[in-house]
């Protein structure tokens, strides 16, 4: 038992200081930092389009959704890595739109009626406030997501450090 619980405690520990430093990049470089990880969902796009391709060629079934799921993702990857700056300027308003269909949907829900139909609808109200909110200011509410992200970041690696030293201080 013991082994596995410094075993825990060597692979938490690089994984807790790379989230409190990650975080504190954010924090300290918000446009960047979201360039950045636009980026790398773009090289992920890139990499599951390899895995499509592999798959398709090297795999025991030749369906052409393979091909086609591949090609997709290559494309979405590459156009992300190569216009990353603007679609981290369209990130806000795709998100104001997505909460206004959303809260939408929630309303459509309440009228049919059902259990929670009053809580339903309030939640749909103010999911479509907030969706508009986005729309008229995306500057200030992406800054404020990126900022939310930062700080989850360092509370998360330094709540993974607490816990470990708290593991630590049980092994002796």
């Amino acid at each position: 038992m013991n082994e596995t619980l410094k075993q825990l405690l060597r692979s938490k520990m690089v994984p807790a200081f790379m989230s409190i430093a990650v975080g504190i990049a954010v924090l300290i470089a918000r446009k960047a930092a979201l360039d950045v990880m636009v980026k790398i969902i773009g090289g992920l796009m890139i990499a599951g389009a390899v895995g499509f391709f592999g798959m398709y060629f090297f795999g025991p079934y030749r369906d052409s959704t393979g091909l086609l799921g591949g090609a997709l993702s290559a494309v979405i990857g590459v156009l992300l890595i190569i216009y990353a700056p603007a679609v981290v300027d369209f990130f806000p308003t795709l998100m104001g739109i997505v909460l206004i269909l959303n809260g939408l949907s929630n309303l459509t829900q309440a009228a049919v009626g059902g259990e929670n139909r009053v809580l339903i609808g309030l939640l749909g109200i103010l999911i479509i406030a907030l969706g508009v909110l986005i729309l008229v200011r995306p500057g200030p509410m992406a800054n404020a997501i990126i900022i939310y992200i930062g700080i989850s970041m360092i509370v998360n690696g330094l709540f993974d450090l607490i816990l470990l030293y708290k593991i630590k201080d049980s092994i002796r």
